[in-house]
């Protein structure tokens, strides 16, 4: 065996201790490399296919045929095993490239079915389609060998021998599994909590663990130590929540409880969770329509409706030909009539009242009391903070909780700065006279706007009058006089710019040249490089303009934004096929 040394084991753990993060995507004729935070090539663009960072890795293959043999990079673009992997796409296109969960990620073999294998490359074992593909949440996998299947851990240790013609993943502890022709149910150790007397048992869908079981054609249900709670007595067993699970009889759908019992007893349609209301059901009646039953049997609304749903806890809608109302979670009756074409839920602070659209027009209704809090008159309304932005005619006004105007401006509703991007509280407010700033308690801290406008950063605004830009601060007195024809935010105490040749350089915080201009385009600056385009293709470049990465790419992957999006430069991957499943 290879030996390691202690320096380089330290320094692997170091660069772990402290984060380390994926190296960044370059883009060259239609192929991905890789370069680090420094901008040093680690893979040169070779790759025809990429897909997503996993636990500091990420699947990778040089020809882009379906099934071509890949392998995994780890977080220096290093291979961590040959290519001798293949992708999943034969069997499973919707995710064909693997990742990893939890230190294991599944693979497709070349000698044909499929593994897993670890961090490294390591292969732990060979598993099934239903090991493959089915969800693993347990520390167990099912694995299988010479035509018999057993369970290891994460770390490829044995934990059950392979002794199962068939068995299937563990859920909550529980894994089902045959002999001969009959089903059981083991434990974590290989024993059986239920001896195989069933002709099939599968988990029920949701968080109850229970299973049902199968017997002459006819399905009943077993707790998690493997006592059986009903007789084979249903034709069907459904989801489960909220402590009941749906069950089909003769005469319909029912719900039985965890302990056995039946609480509503079979005369449905179908039954399906309502929503985001907890304990109840969406029930169809055998009119065909629907209503609304509680987890303990009780009718709140009778099958009347064309659809029920609560796409909030508190709110709960129904529609009649075509219109939406909202109802009483207590009586089953309208609290709002079947008169809107939607009802959408507003978060915090304004849980518990809707966005409601009338022939086009746009309102407020609070769902506990059915009253309207703002008439379907606006053109527009959508939540910003604790604020309504609200679009009616040519104006737009910012409204507060208790529906008090706070601001109010010639414009569009597009104009408003998404509440998420606001840096330091303050973002930028366009409107047809220009740009200026606003707060998050929405007020414009200033009394004049500027032609255009940038995003505030570095504790200045890039702005724009008579048609140069310059810098303003947070009182709107200007830090940098407005002298160059293009400009971009602060960050690490540069900001590119543009002269009057359109060529692109660096300024520092008091507006000299740092870099002089000599690109035709710059991105934002990231952590001591900036993207900088010469000749139509990207690189990067240090503060002084030098250039650390060359400008030979059609595409880079450079910096992050301020919620965490990825910042590309040139051609973007989700453009080439191959690359298009590419994210961090």
């Amino acid at each position: 065996m290879k030996r390691v040394s202690a320096t380089v084991f330290c320094s692997v753990l170091a660069l772990f201790a402290r984060g380390v993060e994926p190296p960044r995507l370059v883009i060259q004729e239609g192929r991905a490399g890789f370069v680090d935070e420094a901008g040093r090539v680690l893979a040169s663009p070779r790759y025809a296919r990429v897909g997503v960072w996993s636990e500091g890795r990420i699947w990778v293959q040089e020809h882009a045929e379906t099934g071509a043999p890949g392998t995994f990079l780890d977080e220096r673009a290093n291979p961590v095993a040959p290519a001798r992997f293949r992708d999943l796409s034969a069997v499973r296109p919707e995710l064909p490239m693997p990742a990893f969960d939890r230190g294991v990620a599944v693979v497709g073999l070349a000698e044909g079915g499929f593994g897993y294998v670890n961090r490294a490359g390591a292969l732990l074992g060979r598993t099934t389609s239903a090991g493959a593909f089915q969800r693993q949440d347990d520390p167990l996998l099912l694995v299988v060998e010479q035509g018999l299947q057993g369970y290891i851990d994460r770390q490829g240790a044995v934990k059950i021998p392979t002794r199962f013609e068939v068995a299937r993943p563990f859920r909550g502890g529980r894994a089902a599994a045959r002999a001969g022709a009959r089903w059981g149910l083991l434990d974590e150790s290989g024993s059986w909590v239920v001896e195989p007397s069933f002709d099939a048992i599968l988990p029920v869908q949701g968080p109850t663990g229970l299973w049902a079981f199968r017997l002459e054609g006819r399905w009943g249900l077993l707790n998690e130590a493997g006592r059986r709670l009903t007789d084979a007595a249903y034709e069907a067993i459904g989801s489960s929540r909220d402590g009941v699970v749906a069950a089909k009889a003769a005469d319909g759908w029912g719900l039985v409880a965890a302990d056995g019992a039946l609480r509503v007893a079979p005369r449905y349609e179908a039954l399906a969770p309502l929503g985001e209301a907890a304990g109840f059901w969406a029930a169809q009646g055998r009119n065909g329509k629907w209503g609304v039953v509680a987890a303990n049997g009780l009718e709140i609304a009778a099958c009347g409706f064309d659809i029920v749903d609560a796409p909030a806890p508190e709110i709960w809608t129904a529609a009649r030909s075509g219109s939406w109302g909202v109802l009483d979670p207590e009586k089953g009756t309208w609290r709002l009539a079947p008169v809107f074409e939607r009802i959408l839920p507003l978060a915090p602070p304004f849980a518990g009242s809707a966005l409601v659209e009338q022939r086009g027009r746009w309102g407020v209704a609070d769902a506990a009391t059915g009253r309207m809090t703002l008439k379907t008159e606006q053109s527009g309304i959508r939540q910003w903070g604790d604020h309504l932005a609200v679009e009616k005619g040519s104006t737009l006004q910012l409204l507060d909780r208790a529906g008090t105007r706070t601001l109010e401006w010639a414009g569009r509703l597009a104009g408003l700065p998404p509440y998420e991007t606001l840096r330091e509280g303050l973002g930028v407010l366009r409107f047809e006279g220009g740009a200026t700033l606003v707060t998050d308690r929405g007020e414009m801290p200033w009394t004049e706007a500027f032609d255009d406008a940038g995003d505030w950063s570095g504790g200045v605004l890039a702005v724009r009058r008579d048609g140069r830009w310059g810098y303003v601060r947070r009182d709107g007195a200007w830090r940098i006089q407005p002298t160059f024809t293009a400009a971009g935010a602060f960050a690490e105490g540069v900001a590119p710019a543009s002269d009057d040749d359109g060529r692109w350089g660096l300024i520092d915080e008091a507006g000299a040249w740092r870099a002089k201009p000599a690109f035709e385009g710059m991105g934002a600056p990231w952590r001591g490089r900036v993207p900088a385009m010469r000749g139509g293709r990207w690189g990067l470049v240090d503060f002084d303009g030098n250039e650390v990465l060359d400008c030979v790419y059609d595409g880079l992957e450079w910096g992050s934004g301020e919620t965490g999006e990825i910042r590309f430069h040139g051609t973007e991957p989700d453009l080439i096929p191959g690359l298009d499943g590419y994210a961090r």
